[in-house]
């Protein structure tokens, strides 16, 4: 799944891993990363503490909630955390 996703990233793609359903562990291609010039983050919160736990929660609830209850926010939705909030793309399953 990473080399996958590697190979979709554009050039100077930032590749944002939240989860990992697949696994704690994959393999991939540095030469591709490095010709792509792709950045690869990671986020968990387990190194968060409760306090900015919860704020980043808050903030998710207070823009977001609206899209689930509607149903324009589903499994298959891209959801990015920007500096002025909370945005959703528009993302086909």
């Amino acid at each position: 799944m990473l080399a996958d996703n590697i190979r979709l990233l554009a050039i100077k793609g930032r590749l944002v891993s939240v989860g990992r359903n697949a696994g704690r562990v994959g393999e991939c291609n540095l030469d591709e990363v490095a010709r792509k010039r792709a950045s690869i983050i990671g986020v968990t919160f387990r190194t968060r503490s409760a306090e900015e736990a919860l704020q980043c929660s808050e903030r998710f609830a207070a823009q977001m909630l609206g899209a689930v209850s509607n149903g324009e926010l589903n499994r298959c939705s891209i959801v990015l955390s920007t500096s002025t909030g909370w945005r959703m793309l528009t993302h086909t399953c």
